[in-house]
């Protein structure tokens, strides 16, 4: 019952491509009535599972400040100051956007993946991206096959945080370049060019807060929050995906190369 009720609610927020205010206040809707099923869906997982009280406690706060943050992300991110800064469109899309993709990874997490009419998991802010991989980086994907190590997982572990080191330098590169490019706008006084990076920088901070706290969520969804295979089967997979989409976000919103 409660895959079905996270199915209809998502598929539902999902249906068409408008972007008035009555889709958003009907997404939002959903979304409300979604975050209030967590702590049911949790447990309905959890029946597998079997966590102590104090972790299933635990993980429910998790998945709720989860979305806590995402809707703090969303509202600095849909901004209209700082769209209109970028010339980035309007504000009731962009929220609806982003709320739709919360309803799409909620239902990843939650309800019937392989259910008909279910939303793709969408990365933070994406649009129009592919959903983010599932868990099973032992079996494919660019760590899937490390040489042989010392220990358990130590050879997946090492090929993550270095393509995650990969990452950051080309989230930093973009990063300063669409500084750069606020720097550079003609026809932007220094209070706007202080006020448009200060409102970028609100966003990235509560990004980064959303992207540690999501990946750090997927572990613990697995049987065993606490396994030392986690990094390497889902947390650092998350973290690779995570990173690659912001910085392919900040290139769009920005026009770099």
């Amino acid at each position: 019952m409660i895959g079905a009720f996270f199915w209809l609610a998502a598929a539902a927020a999902g249906a068409g491509a408008g972007g008035t205010s009555a889709d958003l206040a009907a997404a939002e809707a959903q979304l409300a009535a979604l975050r209030a099923g967590l702590p049911a869906a949790i447990d309905a997982q959890d029946k597998v599972m079997e966590r102590n009280a104090e972790d299933l406690a635990l993980w429910k706060r998790r998945a709720d400040d989860l979305v806590g943050l995402w809707l703090r992300y969303r509202d600095a991110r849909c901004d209209p100051a700082l769209l209109s800064y970028e010339r980035g469109g309007d504000s009731t899309a962009c929220r609806l956007r982003i709320t739709r993709n919360i309803l799409g990874d909620l239902q990843w997490r939650y309800g019937d993946p392989e259910g008909a009419g279910a939303l793709p998991r969408a990365s933070a802010d994406a649009s129009g991206a592919p959903p983010r991989p599932g868990r099973g980086a032992d079996e494919e994907g660019p760590c899937a096959a490390p040489p042989p190590a010392e220990c358990d997982y130590c050879g997946m572990n090492r090929c993550w945080e270095r393509r995650l080191e990969a990452d950051e330098a080309r989230l930093n590169a973009a990063w300063r370049a669409a500084l750069a490019k606020i720097a550079a706008r003609p026809g932007v006084d220094a209070a706007a060019r202080t006020d448009w990076t200060e409102r970028l920088r609100r966003v990235q901070r509560l990004w980064l807060r959303w992207r540690e706290d999501a990946c750090t969520l997927d572990g613990w969804e697995t049987p065993n929050p606490y396994a030392h295979s986690l990094y390497a089967l889902v947390t650092g997979p998350c973290l690779d995906a995570e990173t690659e989409a912001r910085t392919a976000a900040l290139r769009r919103a920005y026009a770099l190369r």
